[in-house]
């Protein structure tokens, strides 16, 4: 059995530098020590915005019961890079997974992260850095307004760094806004 680690050391914003395990360096470590165990994974949710995937593993007893060692979920969001344009769901399969081996004991020393979850989260952190601090106040003032109000902002208003900053937040705030009623529909049949 190879023990050997496909690592990529990543720093912080503090400056330490920490080896991160690769995902496909876990799979193949896992593979190895443990061939009869079995991973499951499952779309949560999927629609043109996010994807949620759950991962789990665990073994087949002789009764052929399954038997939950670990689980992990991830989101990605389609918007979020060129890869997760056409490949969204891939990545948020491979970064769930990445998550259910370490919590197996397949992973870094020093986190459940895989190399690829930090340098993706880097990547968003950066992206979210460059975005004008008021884009969600704008956003959750619009959502007050209703959803037309919301979506003007929204391609109009905001910039592409913006919306991408904003992003994780639009599914809420479209869900506040649908629930507005507009100012022409108040004061109708029963509220005189």
């Amino acid at each position: 059995m190879t023990e050997e680690r496909e690592t990529v050391p990543i720093t912080n914003d503090r400056g330490q530098t920490r080896n991160y395990e690769t995902v496909p360096s876990r799979l193949r470590r896992f593979r190895e020590a443990n061939p009869a165990w079995t991973i499951n994974t499952s779309i949560i949710h999927i629609d043109d915005e996010c994807v949620r995937v759950r991962v789990e593993i665990g073994w087949i007893d002789d009764a052929n019961h399954f038997h939950l060692t670990a689980s992990a979920h991830a989101e990605e969001y389609r918007n979020a890079s060129e890869i997760n344009a056409t490949s969204a769901l891939e990545n948020c399969e491979t970064s769930a997974l990445g998550r259910a081996l370490a919590f197996v004991g397949f992973g870094s020393a020093d986190s459940i992260a895989s190399a690829e979850e930090v340098i993706g989260a880097k990547g968003k952190a950066s992206t979210f850095a460059e975005a004008k601090p008021g884009a969600l106040i704008l956003l959750q003032n619009a959502a007050k307004k209703g959803l037309v109000e919301l979506e003007s902002v929204w391609k109009k208003t905001l910039s592409a760094a913006d919306r991408e900053a904003c992003r994780p937040y639009i599914t809420k705030l479209k869900r506040e806004a649908s629930e507005v009623v507009p100012e022409e529909q108040k004061g109708g049949f029963g509220n005189a």
